[in-house]
């Protein structure tokens, strides 16, 4: 029996336009200042626990509205709990799923999470779904790639993550997972079209 190959889709910056950078960006633009080194810095063990599902989504929007003001929370929740698909990678997505085994990997808090899953049937184009906030890790994490790997149905030779994070491609090729770092839709289809 040939052995099962799979390639796992970040969601943030590569099936929809909305990212964490973008999160950042709002969440200063509600609090009327720059998204700073120093801002960002504040922020990020915050948007850590609360992708991680760490930190309960009421509970990171209030910590927000504490630190920044209600305006830059209300900024925040409107820019990330909305999708915005990358239509030419969702036509990717129907192309490939005949030929080969799709996942989608991404660091998503619970709510951000029901979003998604209310926008989108999954099991329409993805055979395994891994959430950070279902595992309590993000894809800064080594232990996110090990979860893809104790998934079981895939070897890590047949497994490749496309991300727009050079950080979380570097991880998953530290892990053994092949990675590829998405930069736009055009040059990733190209990619995958040489591969296939």
């Amino acid at each position: 029996m040939p052995e099962r190959r799979i390639i796992y889709f970040d969601y943030h910056g590569v099936l929809d336009r909305r990212g964490y950078r973008g999160l950042m960006s709002a969440i200063a633009r509600g609090a009327e200042t720059e998204a700073t080194d120093a801002f960002l810095t504040r922020l990020e063990p915050q948007t850590y626990a609360y992708a991680a599902g760490q930190l309960q989504p009421v509970m990171f929007w209030q910590w927000v509205a504490t630190q920044f003001g209600s305006a830059a929370a209300n900024a925040g929740r409107k820019y990330y709990l909305h999708v915005d698909p990358i239509r030419p990678m969702w036509e990717l997505l129907n192309s490939l799923h005949a030929r080969i085994d799709l996942g989608l990997c991404t660091d998503s808090a619970l709510d951000k999470k029901e979003v998604i899953r209310h926008a989108y049937d999954l099991p329409t184009f993805f055979e395994h779904l891994l959430f950070s906030c279902d595992i309590g890790r993000t894809k800064r994490d080594g232990f996110f790639y090990q979860a893809l790997l104790e998934h079981g149905q895939y070897h890590a030779h047949d497994m490749l993550l496309i991300d727009n994070d050079e950080r979380n491609v570097a991880m998953a090729q530290s892990a053994g997972i092949p990675a590829y770092h998405h930069l736009d839709p055009a040059t990733t289809i190209e990619f995958l079209q040489k591969r296939s």
